[in-house]
């Protein structure tokens, strides 16, 4: 069956199939597509309870590509900008890689005299609500590269709040300090959650 119904998205296009048809293409049979489709039909259904099932032809592997591709395609695709020039174009740059997540990630923009990003680089990674950086690795990164004259800092509030912890507040402040130091401009810092931001810049905190 997994023959014809690929066979059939070829001459028809992939658009006219069902999903129980592209289910069946994943899981390669089925009675196993019916399983998999009634586990998404649930509303705790989750990418990494795939993970978790027992159902025949989806092994480790094969839900493992599938969380992979799609964390893959859930990412907007950004293109490359000349410069960042405010909150909406920091944002719109770093989103793709803050969006659904389930822990706090922390990252910083390195941009050249114009602004233009050259390096952006996770600096730390943590739990549902805390994540501690290292100012003086973010400082060596941008001293390195020999070209940062401007940077950015980012992160994301799996909960999905925009409001600024005391945390997030030191962090930016120590970063700050650290940036007029070595004569570096401290653009922004933009906390991402739910598809919204929320800029210091924007509110007069920097």
């Amino acid at each position: 069956m997994k023959d014809m119904i690929c066979e059939n998205a070829e001459v028809y296009g992939w658009n006219t199939l069902s999903d129980l048809d592209l289910l069946t293409i994943v899981a390669g049979s089925r009675e196993s597509a019916v399983a998999l489709n009634d586990y998404f039909n649930q509303a705790s259904c989750t990418v990494d309870g795939l993970l978790n099932l027992k159902i025949d032809g989806l092994g480790k592997a094969t839900a493992l590509k599938m969380k992979a591709l799609y964390t893959l395609f859930s990412r907007p695709k950004i293109k490359d900008i000349e410069s960042i020039k405010n909150s909406a174009e920091m944002y719109d740059y770093m989103k793709g890689n803050l969006l659904n997540l389930d822990h706090e990630e922390v990252w910083f923009v390195l941009m050249d005299n114009a602004n233009h990003p050259f390096k952006k680089v996770c600096h730390s990674k943590g739990g549902l609500a805390l994540s501690v950086i290292d100012v003086k690795m973010i400082m060596k990164d941008a001293l390195e590269s020999g070209r940062c004259c401007s940077l950015a800092m980012a992160h994301n509030h799996p909960s999905g709040s925009l409001k600024p912890s005391q945390q997030d507040i030191t962090s930016t402040n120590k970063v700050k300090e650290a940036c007029k130091y070595f004569d570096i401009r401290f653009l922004d810092h933009i906390i991402v959650g739910n598809d919204e931001f929320y800029s210091f810049n924007d509110n007069c905190m920097l």
